[in-house]
């Protein structure tokens, strides 16, 4: 919507450019110094500058790996935001893979961890929201004798605080 009032501002500086060149002049260096003065006067907490977020504020569901091209691996799932004042930019996922003795396994302490690897994931999901992500995943080439199971865990979390949250 801002970018419709400065088109707007815009013509309007063109046209009076044509007619009277002075007063245009002196509005644009007008217009420049609101512009540095909201820029000063907003606070480095309103600037929404990036901040690292605990990773429990973040929760990835139904995750399904799927064999794709040249041993790599599909990671499709939806990761939960459940801050209520954080919006997430971006978190770091370890991807392990666990050499199980049997499909049957009840829990992955049976397991021995034979690879891993570390995938950062560039989304923006909103406050209280979620969203679907596809990542490629590729561990290391190894050879599992038993069973193959996926476990992960979040590293580090990005956040910033988005510009329409208000403190109360």
């Amino acid at each position: 919507m801002h970018w419709f009032l400065f088109a707007g501002l815009a013509v309007i500086l063109i046209a009076t450019a044509f007619r009277v060149p002075k007063l245009a002049f002196s509005m644009f260096c007008g217009l420049l110094a609101l512009a540095a003065g909201l820029y000063y006067t907003t606070g480095e907490e309103e600037q929404s500058h990036l901040v690292e977020l605990e990773s429990s504020m973040v929760e990835i569901r139904d995750i399904k790996m799927a064999s794709a091209y040249a041993g790599a691996f599909r990671a499709t799932g939806v990761i939960v935001n459940k801050s209520d004042e954080f919006d997430i930019s971006g978190l770091s996922v370890r991807f392990s893979v666990n050499d199980c003795p049997s499909e049957t396994a009840l829990s992955l302490e049976e397991c021995k961890n034979v690879s891993h690897t570390t995938e950062p994931l560039q989304f923006h999901i909103p406050a209280n929201g979620s969203v679907a992500f596809e990542q490629s995943v590729l561990p290391r080439k190894i050879k599992v004798e038993g069973s193959r199971r996926w476990s992960f865990k979040v590293l580090n979390v990005e956040g910033r605080r988005p510009l329409r949250f208000e403190k109360e």
